[in-house]
């Protein structure tokens, strides 16, 4: 089965059963407490055993422990409330979301140092106020399922290029169930979030949403100054950057405006490319 939905439209569904990896250091930057994490994690595996759900798994547990501040009872609880929504949720695709699609706003191109997957946004192609809530959440629902299903780190990280940016491209009313779905739904899935060409329109909305966010995502988002292609390089190798990015690749974004739920143009079969690449390297 392809991972992100390509290849036969009949297999189009997500194994959200993440697969287990060799553990490294990527959380050193948030103090994260390993041993405080094993024994919740015990206690949690024993709960909710692993088998008997679609939507658990070691990792998924871990996120919830770190989410929730190491509060066992807590972490149980939105679990559970993650669990029942998911469930009720049931299968995401990207039917009858072509016109998102076609914004052109969302792409995906190489890996952090970490190994993360990198996410893309160009912000002015954001249309949010001609869509509805459901729209987005369903769209942002199938992109991090897809990527932390595959990242070999359980992570992405996320690009934000600011270049144009106005009051169109942002709805107050259209980003409050989206802050749900990240807090709630999806804590500890972002290694880490660069917003670069930020000027005073975003910088005043993000006054106005950061007290929403949660507090431990707020650690990871970086305003890149204007050294940004210089900062960029601490934290993902040349040729995972593009051009324009201050790194070597060349690879461009086109085609978008064709793009279909079954062809949707943005560059994941990179991924999924790199993954059959070390499926074969593992026979």
């Amino acid at each position: 089965m392809s991972w992100f939905g390509w290849g036969n439209k009949e297999d189009k569904k997500v194994d959200v059963k993440q697969k287990e990896v060799e553990e490294v250091d990527r959380d050193a930057h948030l103090n994260i407490d390993e041993e405080k994490v094993a024994e919740l994690l015990a206690i949690m595996k024993e709960k909710y055993p692993v088998e008997d759900g679609q939507y658990r798994s070691e990792l998924m547990y871990r996120r919830f422990i770190i989410g929730r501040s190491y509060n066992i009872e807590d972490s149980c609880q939105f679990f559970e409330n993650f669990e029942v929504w998911r469930t009720n949720l049931g299968d995401v695709t990207l039917e009858g979301l072509d016109h998102i699609l076609q914004w052109g706003c969302i792409y995906f191109h190489g890996y952090s140092k970490l190994g993360s997957p990198i996410m893309i946004i160009k912000a002015s192609k954001m249309l949010p106020k001609k869509v509805s809530p459901e729209e987005l959440v369903r769209f942002n629902t199938y992109i991090i399922e897809n990527l932390i299903a595959y990242s070999p780190t359980n992570k992405y990280c996320i690009l934000v290029d600011f270049s144009g940016f106005g009051y169109s491209n942002f709805s107050y009313d259209k980003l409050n169930p989206l802050i749900e779905l990240w807090n709630k739904y999806f804590p500890e899935a972002v290694e880490r979030e660069f917003f670069i060409n930020s000027h005073w329109i975003f910088r005043k909305i993000w006054n106005m949403v950061r007290g929403m966010i949660d507090p431990r995502t707020v650690q990871k988002i970086r305003f890149l100054t204007d050294n940004w292609k210089e900062e960029l390089l601490e934290f993902v190798e040349p040729g995972d950057l593009q051009e324009e990015y201050g790194g070597t690749s060349d690879f461009l974004y086109e085609g978008y405006e064709n793009a279909t739920p079954e062809d949707p143009k943005w560059n994941l079969e990179s991924f999924n490319n790199n993954n059959n690449d070390d499926n074969n390297n593992n026979n």
